[in-house]
């Protein structure tokens, strides 16, 4: 990732900020590609879906047996929730490395 910025930064002759900026774009971004990728993960470790057949052309799902790895599944729920909440993040917060002559430290938890 720091690659990546060093990078973009000479190519496009970035100001710090621009830098900054651009910088937490990229981070939000993976941090939405990984949710999506935890998001299929759970979505596949679910159990079986349940369908009620009554109306045989319009079924409605009513519930899923349980998960096969029920403790795997939570920490793919996890994890998908984990980086949907931090591709939300602001541009202060999502980044937490010295860009430029911005420097923004996460607070500890």
């Amino acid at each position: 990732m720091r690659s990546l910025i060093a990078e973009l930064t000479e190519y496009l002759n970035l100001t710090p900020e621009q830098q900054f900026r651009v910088s937490a774009m990229i981070k939000r971004n993976i941090h939405a590609e990984k949710a999506s990728v935890f998001h299929r993960y759970y979505m596949y470790g679910q159990g079986e879906a349940i369908y009620d057949l009554t109306d045989p052309m319009n079924p409605k799902l009513i519930g899923r047996e349980p998960a096969k790895d029920p403790w795997l599944n939570e920490i793919m729920e996890g994890k998908y929730k984990q980086h949907l909440e931090m591709s939300k993040l602001p541009d202060e917060k999502v980044i937490t490395w010295s860009v430029g002559s911005f420097k923004y430290v996460q607070p500890p938890r």
